[in-house]
């Protein structure tokens, strides 16, 4: 059996396989809060694969050299995108997420208090 994570194979028009051996490397994310706090169940993005991670933050991905989009979300959280690039060896990313503050315009005057209330501790 060929190991898919090591071989990338190729079927022409004609039916014949061919392949080579890929090389992959590790890609490591850390996805902490505005105070350093790890988060937990993000849903990375990267390369058509989810990678969701563990209670310190962690995720991990092993992919061949290029260059990658990536694509962060939590709920309650601002979404973050970014690229990795991957030139012959691991690469660690660092995601930075930041606290939602909702603000409903018809409130008028009293939107700065409610954004104060529910802007989960951030102060406008």
């Amino acid at each position: 059996m060929i190991n898919p994570s090591v071989y990338d194979l190729t079927v022409s028009d004609h039916g014949v396989i061919g392949g080579y051996l890929s090389t992959r490397y590790i890609v490591k994310f850390m996805v902490v809060d505005a105070n350093s706090n790890p988060l937990e169940n993000v849903v990375i993005r990267i390369n058509f694969v989810d990678v969701i991670t563990d209670g310190l933050g962690r995720g991990e991905i092993e992919l061949t050299s290029g260059v990658y989009d990536y694509f962060a979300r939590l709920e309650d959280y601002q979404d973050v995108s970014g690229e990795v690039i991957i030139s012959g060896d691991g690469v660690e990313v660092l995601i930075v997420m930041d606290n939602y503050a909702y603000a409903v315009d018809y409130y008028g005057e009293n939107a700065t208090d409610l954004l104060k209330k529910y802007a989960y501790g951030t102060e406008y």
